[in-house]
């Protein structure tokens, strides 16, 4: 319907991906005699937190649980994508950018559309302190936003700033299973916005290396011809590149 042809440019699992490596590198430690010991990394995966919660082990003898959860651990998931009407342009801006090395075809990508994508990272721990050294690692980087800088999000050769903010923080403290064989789990929840751009595809377009503008009088009975001509062309047409190439403005004056 919208009459265009087949274009993927990977914009979410772009997003998601640098998302993730952001928190892949969290550790924790024990403190013992006032040195840290047994620094561990923390395990991070993309999910519902509640996909984690049910292999938690329980006394329930009608539940199998084959794997071991190994505790603290985070997890994080989208839950919402937004027009974001804040940071909209200009919809007829557009960009040109060759299409290749030898070719003298450019792209053209016109504004994108910009949107907000909600992100929830979740922390699970069953012990307070593992959960805070996590908790207080994150923190400090998100005042509220932090910013990371992303290639050919726009086009190709494009550096876009995808700024992540902060914008919410919860935590509850609950046990899992029956009363007798509970287990405590400790989950901090933090709320992200994140800034993503769409682009769709268009088709290619020619340079433009010569342009020759007559001007005539606005007199109807003096209009019949030119009464200036201006010229514009590239400097070399046979050994100009589509990255180098030099324009050279040439104005003629008057005609005879």
């Amino acid at each position: 319907m919208l009459g265009t042809d087949y274009f993927y440019n990977g914009s979410v699992k772009k997003v998601i991906a640098i998302f993730g490596s952001i928190f892949n590198d969290m550790s924790i430690a024990k403190v013992v005699a006032g040195k840290s010991e047994g620094i561990t990394r923390v395990p991070l995966a993309y999910g519902p937190r509640q996909r984690f919660l049910e292999r938690l082990p329980t006394d329930d003898p009608n539940k199998i649980t084959h794997v071991a959860l190994r505790m603290p651990r985070m997890s994080f998931e989208i839950t919402s994508i937004a027009y974001d009407a804040s940071t909209k342009l200009n919809r007829l801006n557009s960009t040109t950018y060759p299409e290749g090395a030898a070719t003298n075809d450019y792209n053209r990508i016109y504004q994108a559309t910009p949107y907000k994508i909600g992100i929830q990272l979740s922390i699970l721990s069953h012990h307070q302190d593992d959960a805070l050294q996590i908790f207080e690692q994150i923190l400090p980087y998100f005042n509220p936003e932090y910013t990371v800088t992303v290639k050919d999000m726009e086009y190709i050769g494009s550096l876009t700033d995808i700024p992540i903010v902060l914008t919410n923080t919860s935590f509850s403290d609950d046990y899992t299973g029956s009363i007798e064989g509970s287990q405590r789990v400790i989950i901090y929840t933090l709320d992200f916005d994140v800034r993503v751009k769409f682009i769709a595809a268009s088709p290619p377009v020619g340079l433009i290396k010569y342009v020759d503008c007559e001007l005539f009088d606005r007199e109807p009975e003096v209009a019949i011809h030119p009464i200036e001509s201006v010229e514009t062309r590239v400097g070399d047409i046979v050994n100009d590149t589509p990255s180098d190439y030099t324009v050279v403005y040439e104005t003629f004056g008057f005609l005879e």
